[in-house]
């Protein structure tokens, strides 16, 4: 919740998969109960939570790929540039 509030990324995505798993395991402990007369639900809530945390990580690792093309294209042009004025001191 704290990540929320300080809008971290991602924290959307974990609240669904956890919000998802604690609706399924409430509807589970009603069902065992004999309160509402319907079915499992938690392996659904499980499967929300792991979708939710394979988005997040999806997303980080896409966010990482394309920060390590900007910086490899940096260093390229970098590299050119010391070897311009390398050329240029002789």
């Amino acid at each position: 919740m704290l990540a929320l509030i300080r809008k971290k990324p991602g924290a959307i995505a974990i609240l669904v998969g956890m919000l998802g798993i604690f609706l399924s395991y409430s509807q589970d402990i009603f069902y065992t109960k004999r309160i509402i007369p319907t079915f499992i639900l938690a392996p659904f809530g499980l499967i929300a939570l792991i979708f939710s945390e394979a988005y997040l990580l999806a997303k980080r690792y896409s966010l990482a790929f394309n920060a390590v093309e900007d910086m490899s294209e940096s260093l390229k042009k970098l590299i050119l540039l010391i070897g311009f004025l390398s050329l240029k001191n002789y």
